[in-house]
């Protein structure tokens, strides 16, 4: 039997190959590969709700609240509330006053054909979005009378302020930042998580938002829409109503008088006033995972 070994190539071989500059690339791309391995990439760590810091709720009290409001916007200015419920042919908007000093409280019922949405106090004047109407109602704070509307496109959800201008949700994982003076958007932010945004809430630069049929609330930081921290609020919700479909968590307010945040839900019969967990946003503000 002949040898079947592969046989060497001669030296004169070899040069007559490497001579080749095709081959000789070949053969200098593969020693590389050999010599020095590729490194793998680092895992990344996929973001989830889980990896959001999270930030026990500390409750400072409870009072009561209206149970048949199908609450979606919530503000409070010193003692007084402002608050919106939805519902086609149901809608309506309040200010009511926690210490009773002589205010009368008041209750506007918004035409059967728009469904009220989130509010905000800015400039003196009430600014009151609808669901899919594209109107944003602009009232008086005194009487909650209209003084004039805007319009827009898409849905309107959660509408808060930074000061100098309109923030607004949609039920999407954006944020819109808008003009006062004629609801044209200036610019907007994302969240990284697909999060269905809604009612809002700005305090010293973070934006508070209730997450659409979900028991949490995220710190957003209005600058990159980076999520700082949430706020699983669960606890309160089984302890204030049985759970539905219906009487979901919605409705943040800033109280300054005591540096606190009121939250409530759709129907619950309790509000309930929790610290601001203002040491631990600042800490997370300058965290790397922003």
């Amino acid at each position: 039997m002949k040898n079947t070994f592969p046989q060497w190539p001669t030296i004169n071989t070899l040069i007559v190959l490497l001579s080749n500059k095709p081959f000789a690339l070949s053969v200098l791309v593969l020693l590389l590969v050999v010599t020095f391995p590729i490194a793998a990439e680092p895992k990344k760590t996929l973001l989830n709700r889980n990896n959001i810091p999270l930030i026990d709720p500390i409750v400072k009290q409870s009072k009561n609240h209206n149970p048949d409001s199908f609450i979606q916007g919530w503000i409070r200015d010193g003692e007084t509330f402002y608050e919106s419920s939805g519902i086609y042919g149901r809608s309506f908007v309040q200010r009511y006053n926690d210490k009773n000093n002589n205010q009368k409280n008041i209750t506007i019922n918004l035409p059967s054909r728009y469904f009220a949405e989130g509010l905000t106090l800015f400039n003196n004047m009430i600014y009151l979005l609808t669901w899919k109407e594209e109107t944003l109602f602009i009232l008086d704070k005194n009487t909650l009378k209209t003084i004039s509307t805007l319009a827009y496109s898409g849905e309107g959800w959660g509408l808060t302020h930074d000061g100098s201008q309109l923030i607004m949700s949609n039920g999407s994982a954006n944020l819109f930042f808008r003009d006062a003076s004629n609801f044209s958007m200036t610019r907007r932010i994302t969240v990284p998580l697909p999060l269905q945004l809604n009612e809002l809430e700005y305090v010293n630069g973070v934006i508070w938002a209730n997450d659409w049929n979900k028991d949490d609330i995220y710190a957003i930081d209005s600058t990159n829409g980076c999520l700082l921290a949430r706020i699983d609020l669960s606890s309160l919700r089984k302890q204030t109503v049985t759970p539905n479909s219906s009487n979901i968590l919605n409705g943040i307010a800033y109280d300054s008088t005591t540096d606190g945040l009121w939250v409530t839900g759709k129907y619950w019969p309790t509000r309930y006033l929790i610290e601001y967990p203002n040491n631990r946003i600042e800490q997370l503000k300058a965290s790397p995972h922003c």
